[in-house]
């Protein structure tokens, strides 16, 4: 997404350069982000916050306060704090979130970018994180819970948003973007089972492997043929997140990412 209260990209660019070795550390044998990663079960965004919180405790002088912290109220949970550090002397409040949405037109016709479980939905979700989970720190049940923290000052809301948007290879379900989503963004493609034909637009020697939930967020870097997808294989009941993978001088390289799903999606 593109706006105000968006966590830039380039603020973990500035790191990179600013803690030139950070990755380096990070990617040893026995390191803390080893060893956090494997605690992580199969939940994608259990992956990602788990990959936030490692990195913003390692890079600069951070340090995490609290994280996946829920707010009660007398009427129950009023919310949760996905992530809260300090650094340079400021207290930052983040809300998490790796998605994947497919433009597709609503029952009226409607822009609406669904997630691979329709029930999610982008302009829903991102409507909750602004007006309610990036308020989280000014309300009174939010200030109680900081203050038990010790943390008295100002909290600088955020939101850190990554993902990819996908946009059907049938022109007839193309969809325009949310306004807010970043014209820069990562794109991808989609099609309806029975539409695996619109496939054969791509390189004749392009082979499409199955992209296990946990390995959507970096490019594939190599081809596992147990994981091979074809064309012409029984239709899944779910939707499968596919990468093109093109051997080039030896050695495979993802061209594109998309997803096949169901002829019923995104309905019931």
């Amino acid at each position: 997404m593109s706006h105000p209260q968006i966590v830039d990209q380039s603020q973990g660019l500035d790191d990179l350069d600013q803690y030139p070795g950070t990755l380096a550390r990070l990617g040893r044998p026995g390191s803390d982000l080893e060893k956090r990663v494997a605690k992580v079960g199969k939940r994608l965004g259990d992956y990602f916050e788990t990959l936030v919180g490692v990195w913003i405790s390692a890079v600069g002088p951070a340090t995490v306060l609290a994280k996946n912290l829920q707010v009660h109220g007398q009427g129950g949970t009023v919310g949760e704090f996905d992530l809260v550090f300090r650094r340079d002397t400021q207290v930052h409040h983040w809300e998490l979130a790796v998605k994947f949405y497919l433009g597709h037109p609503g029952p009226a016709g409607e822009p609406f970018w669904y997630g691979p479980n329709a029930v999610d939905r982008l302009d829903l979700k991102w409507a909750k994180m602004l007006q309610k989970q990036m308020r989280l720190a000014s309300t009174p049940e939010g200030k109680k819970v900081l203050a038990r923290l010790g943390i008295s000052e100002e909290v600088v809301p955020a939101a850190l948003i990554r993902g990819v948007l996908y946009e059907s290879l049938n022109p007839k379900f193309r969809v325009a973007h949310h306004p807010d989503a970043n014209p820069e963004g990562l794109r991808g493609w989609w099609v309806h089972q029975h539409e695996v034909e619109l496939l054969r637009g791509f390189e004749p020697q392009t082979r499409w492997m199955i992209l296990p939930r946990l390995f959507w967020l970096s490019a594939a870097q190599h081809f596992d043929a147990s994981r091979e997808w074809k064309p012409d294989q029984p239709a899944s009941i779910r939707p499968l997140h596919l990468a093109a993978m093109v051997q080039i001088d030896g050695e495979w390289r993802e061209q594109s990412r998309g997803f096949v799903v169901p002829d019923s999606w995104p309905g019931a």
